[in-house]
Formats: structure tokens, sequence, C-alpha cells
């Protein structure tokens, strides 16, 4: 099978998203490259203007919608993130934008997709079903689908973080990219093994969404019949087809990690660098104490996103008796 997309795709991509999407900090963290005896650098997608980096992928494939699709609007499936992106950019374009999420989504996230003004539909009690409630409502208004992860031009806009990474250091030996359905790992992975192939590329997945990690161990797309983790916006029962075949060519090794992982994760870099991330965000910091021994020295923590619910957030913070 040919590669869904190329490393022409991802500059090319680099290109369109200049007017509205940072280039964002590589930070290097003294404290965690302490901690874990490696030189540690965290690539800080959480600095977006919607403090995630799934602005990157959304505004690639929506500008390059026709004119008769944006003038029919918008829709998309969403556990958060990527709505809050979907949302933003139509917002930002004027755009007719419906925005559909899980019953029970994260009511923090849902807040920030009603202010930018877009339609929303809580459907389902996760995100298939909810992917397929927006499927429906597609073909009945007419409406162009702008996919999280399964889409060629959400997958380029991705990339360009892997783009970023290589320009703001010199030789990483490992990059560690949390996976949901799979969209930026096959980016960042997709612009780093066609520039830098010796990179090691890594993806973390929590233990109660392994669909990437078991679809990888089986060599065919797994859907799993029940997900539940705490990392909402990882909470995809089956990889795409486009990112399953990426993450086979590109990645080299899936990792797993807990749902207390996660949250210690989140409290790890909150002491240590005053950073706030959400669950799903960190997935690459959770997994540190798996790869000690990983060759090389100089990784990449891809932090991915910081929306995290107030409600979890003050649990957490009980646990450092704040």
């Amino acid at each position: 099978m040919s590669s869904p997309i190329s490393l022409s795709n991802i500059l090319q991509a680099q290109n369109n998203i200049k007017p509205i999407v940072h280039k964002t900090p590589l930070y290097h963290s003294k404290s965690l490259s302490e901690m874990f005896d490696k030189t540690i650098y965290l690539k800080l997608e959480c600095f977006q203007p919607i403090n995630v980096f799934k602005i990157r992928g959304a505004y690639n494939k929506i500008i390059h919608l026709s004119d008769r699709e944006k003038k029919n609007g918008i829709i998309t499936s969403s556990s958060g993130n990527h709505g809050i992106a979907v949302s933003y950019v139509g917002n930002l374009l004027n755009l007719n934008t419906v925005i559909c999420v899980p019953k029970h989504a994260n009511p923090d996230k849902i807040s920030i997709i009603k202010k930018f003004n877009a339609e929303l539909i809580e459907f389902g009690s996760n995100y298939d079903e909810c992917y397929e409630h927006a499927i429906s409502i597609m073909k009945k208004k007419n409406l162009a689908f702008v996919h999280p992860f399964n889409d060629p031009l959400v997958i380029a806009g991705q990339g360009v973080i892997g783009l970023e990474i290589l320009d703001q250091l010199d030789d990483p030996d490992c990059v560690i990219v949390p996976i949901g359905g799979g969209g930026l790992i096959s980016g960042i992975a997709t612009a780093i093994k066609n520039i830098k192939p010796r990179v090691s590329i890594i993806g973390v997945q929590p233990t109660g969404a392994p669909s990437m990690y078991k679809s990888i161990s089986e060599n065919k797309i797994i859907k799993l019949n029940k997900i539940n983790t705490v990392a909402d916006g990882l909470c995809t029962k089956q990889p795409g087809t486009l990112t399953f075949e990426l993450v086979k060519k590109y990645v080299d090794k899936l990792l797993l990690v807990t749902d207390n992982e996660l949250k210690q994760a989140v409290l790890t870099l909150l002491q240590e660098e005053h950073i706030l991330t959400e669950p799903s965000g960190i997935a690459a910091l959770a997994s540190l104490n798996q790869i000690k021994k990983i060759n090389g020295n100089k990784i990449v923590l891809v932090i991915s996103g910081s929306n995290i619910s107030i409600e979890l957030l003050k649990n957490l913070l009980v646990k450092l008796k704040v």
C-alpha cells in the first residue's frame, strides 16, 4: 500500500497553517532530565491558541474545502479537543459549524466549543457512537466532515510538529507521542522518518483504550468492545485505516500507561515545571519509567494539550495537599 501522505504534503501544510498556528516552544527541562537521567525536551503544543495541537490538522483540512463546501458548512465528531479546533477555525472563517460530542464529555471543553459559536450536539456514550451520529447529520444536511485523525490533510497538518522539532533540536534520539486515533503520531513520524530515519518514534496509549497497540500487535485493525480511561482525548475504539498503515510503517515501538501513571504525570509536570496539561496530553511523560534504557540521550516528549477539566484538576491537587 502506498503511503497516505508524503513529506511534501507536510511541507505544504507548514506553509498553509502559518497564519494561525504557533510554532510552539521546544523546552529543555533540567528537572525532568535529572529525574530520568536523560536530556528531556518538551514540545509544548499546550501553548497553541486553543491549548492543543488539533488546530494544525483542522485548519489544514478546512482551508482545502471547496467554496461550495464552505458555504454549506462543516461538521465533526470529537471527544472534545478536535471539536474545539474545528469550532475555532469555523468561527475564524465564518462557517456554519456543527460539533458532535459524546454525552458526559468534558464540560470545560464543551464550554470552549460554545464560545466559538458552533452548534453543539451531545449524542452517545462514546466517540464511536457520536461519530456515527455525525455522519448521519452530514448526509442529511450536506455538510463537509472534518475527521479527527483519518484524513491525509489532517495528518499532514499534525506532521508539521515533526518539522518543527527537527528545526529546533539537532539530532534528537527519540520522540515520544500520545496516540488516540493516531493522526498526531502518524504525521510526526512521517515527517521525522523521511528526514532523519535514525530517530526513534515511540507511541503511547492508555491501558483503558489500547486500540492502536492491539491493532499493531495483531497486524490488523482491532475494534475494542469498550474503553475506559481518564484520558478522554485518547478514547478511540479503533484506529483509522490511514493512521494504522502509517504507524505500522514509521513507528518503532508502542507502550501502554495506566490512568494512575497519567494522573501522576500531570502532577509531576505541574510540580517540576509549573506547566499544566491534561491526561491525554501527558502520555509521553507517563511512559518514561518504561524506557530508561532507551538508546540515545536526547528525548523529545510531545505535550499535546492542556484542556483539563477543573473537576479533575481539583481532585489531583488534593493529592498535593494544596
